[in-house]
């Protein structure tokens, strides 16, 4: 699963920068290019990370962490949107998420190619 993850991940990374390639001349529409990659990127993070937590995987403290910063982030967005009527600032809809999807690709990708603590002789014998 945890290749499932990680491939899912980095074609959407390659989605998103590849869309912001293509649309950057457009002026402000590149703006709405990059939240349209979050759509897709944000909720297959959080049910991945949900997961990992759940089935309690290597990385998973490191995931409550990115679980509980990614709904702060929503609950934020979410108050400033119903108090003010209108979008936050940018940088609280890019920045902020997007900081969080690299964090969680950075675990994400440690599970998969991460060197491993127990050696390889005798594996299933916990010395």
């Amino acid at each position: 699963m945890k290749y499932i993850d990680v491939t899912i991940q980095t074609l959407l990374f390659v989605f998103a920068i590849a869309l912001l390639i293509l649309s950057f001349d457009d002026g402000e529409q590149w703006y709405f290019v990059v939240l349209y990659a979050q759509v897709l990127l944000g909720p297959w993070q959080l049910l991945g990370s949900l997961t990992s937590i759940l089935l309690k995987t290597r990385h998973y403290r490191l995931k409550i962490v990115h679980q509980l910063l990614s709904w702060i982030v929503l609950l934020v967005l979410y108050i400033i949107g119903r108090s003010t009527g209108e979008m936050p600032h940018p940088a609280l809809l890019i920045l902020v998420p997007w900081t969080l999807a690299f964090y969680y690709y950075l675990i994400t990708w440690s599970e998969v190619i991460g060197k491993r603590v127990q050696g390889k002789f005798l594996p299933h014998l916990s010395f």
